[in-house]
């Protein structure tokens, strides 16, 4: 016959198995610190993803001999929205040698990132991306700090290349600060 476990021995083992529960609800809150630190960077990367891409995009827009400066400028202001945490509800705008461009659902609100675009070391123009609503807060306002980065690379990028096709109707007041002059036998104008 099997003998039976004593009372004591009964006790020791319960003993035992809480310990190995126990251990194994610490795994499992690790386990799920672990998944939420892992969705977390996930999509931390997938905004720097949108952000490179913005970029990219948007010198390869300026590099694009088939459009005109208006259609470069109108395309740019398309694809900001894209690059920012809030797709959806993000609008964006920007004035370039007096000329406006803007997404169709453009609509000054408080929540706005603003930079100025400076070509020839004149202002030239201003960039605002911003949100229809209020959006939880973030590192600056309702913006990751990688957005303002983003903006600022945006307009450099836009500053660049008003300086450097500087023949495209610039004003009087940036014409003084941009030196053009004309290639010999290109008919050209370029940037000095």
């Amino acid at each position: 016959m099997r003998k039976l476990p004593t009372k004591k021995h009964l006790i020791d083992h319960i003993g035992e198995l809480q310990r190995e529960l126990s251990g194994k609800d610490s795994l499992k809150s690790e386990v799920e610190w672990l998944e939420h630190a892992l969705k977390k960077r996930t999509r931390l990367l997938g905004e720097r993803d949108k952000e490179l891409t913005c970029i990219m995009k948007t010198l390869a827009t300026l590099r694009e001999s088939e459009l005109n400066f208006d259609q470069r400028m109108q395309r740019i202001v398309e694809m900001l929205p894209q690059a920012w945490q809030y797709p959806d509800n993000a609008y964006a705008q920007l004035e370039v040698l007096g000329r406006r461009f803007q997404t169709e659902k453009c609509t000054e609100t408080p929540w706005s990132q603003r930079r100025d675009i400076v070509a020839g070391g004149k202002k030239c123009g201003l960039a605002v991306v911003g949100y229809l609503c209020e959006k939880p807060a973030a590192e600056e306002g309702a913006f990751l700090r990688e957005e303002r980065i983003l903006l600022e690379v945006i307009c450099e990028c836009i500053g660049i290349y008003v300086e450097r096709h500087g023949g495209i109707s610039l004003p009087p007041s940036i014409k003084s600060g941009v030196q053009i002059s004309k290639t010999a036998g290109r008919g050209g104008s370029h940037v000095n």
